[in-house]
């Protein structure tokens, strides 16, 4: 289901896909996708994969991953 609720192909999340050379998902994972940190919060976690603390937890994209 995640390559639906993310716009992915379901190919990036197989098990064995090597996620961490995909853009796409690193965009999902990290502000800076060259960095080789992971920040605290991912981008995931806010609107528009802005950082805003005021706005952390609202991405409809996490609804559809609790209601699938």
């Amino acid at each position: 289901m995640a390559g639906q609720i993310f716009g992915l192909p379901a190919a990036y999340f197989e098990a064995s896909h090597p996620r961490g050379t995909v853009e796409e998902l690193q965009a999902l994972l990290k502000f800076d996708t060259r960095s080789p940190k992971y920040p605290k919060f991912a981008p995931i976690l806010f609107p528009d994969f802005k950082e805003d603390m005021r706005q952390v937890f609202r991405n409809l994209a996490l609804a559809q991953v609790l209601s699938s």
